[in-house]
């Protein structure tokens, strides 16, 4: 499996949420409060390290939930609505501004 995308979404009610998405869109979500200050990269590194404290742990500590109290506890991304959706892409688009337009080159002639 590899990771294809990692977001990072911020000033959530419940916190600090990480997103990986695997080449096939599967999506593991990670959820903590953050610590003041953090940068992406330390971020990053603590969101995987939980996952890999999560993945170590024996399965007597392991909460094991039915289908239908999964369904009840909606991902990250399926929780949000579409306009929240739009808005962070505007404003990933926005950032990247200048090199999101393509370069035209334009010429003039006059007739002979």
């Amino acid at each position: 499996m590899f990771i294809t995308d990692t977001r990072i979404l911020r000033d959530r009610p419940e916190g600090l949420v990480v997103e990986f998405i695997s080449e096939t869109g599967a999506v593991a979500t990670v959820q903590f409060q953050a610590p003041a200050g953090a940068t992406d990269n330390r971020l990053l590194a603590a969101a995987r390290a939980l996952l890999v404290d999560f993945a170590r742990a024996r399965p007597q500590e392991t909460l094991l939930l039915s289908s239908s109290e999964l369904a009840a506890r909606p991902s990250a991304r399926t929780a949000h609505d579409v306009d929240m959706l739009e808005e962070e892409l505007d404003e990933g688009l926005e950032d990247t501004f200048p090199a999101s337009d393509p370069v035209s080159a334009t010429s003039s002639t006059t007739a002979r």
